[in-house]
């Protein structure tokens, strides 16, 4: 938006979720029952994430591999990315030493699902 100086105005506001987590998308409705299950893990990733930032690690490396462990645990799922980045510029960051966001694309069968979860340091929270 800055850097194309565009008029708008962006506003955002928290994820809305399915009743399993999921982020509420029309692309769910590709899913099938199976991949609908397998999907969970994506929440439960993020959810993974934010504990490990709960004990205090600030590390890119290994905040992004509580997620992709968590992910590669379900068979369907096929990460595209998975990273720490700056909330305004997406830019990837080493370290949350301030507030970041845990961003990720999976795909679920022929799906690609996105994701994110708002990140502050322990300290900071």
């Amino acid at each position: 938006i800055d850097d194309l100086f565009l008029d708008v105005e962006l506003i955002v506001h928290p994820t809305v979720r399915e009743e399993d987590g999921l982020a509420m998308s029309s692309r769910n409705a590709y899913l099938s029952e199976e991949e609908r299950a397998a999907a969970a893990a994506i929440p439960r990733a993020l959810d993974a994430v934010e504990r490990r930032v709960g004990e205090g690690e600030i590390d890119r490396e290994k905040l992004t591999e509580a997620a992709r462990t968590a992910i590669e645990a379900e068979p369907l799922l096929r990460i595209d990315y998975i990273d720490l980045v700056d909330p305004r510029t997406f830019e990837p960051i080493a370290q949350l030493d301030r507030e970041a966001l845990i961003v990720g694309a999976v795909y679920c069968g022929t799906t690609r699902l996105l994701d994110n979860r708002r990140l502050v340091p322990a300290t900071s929270a």
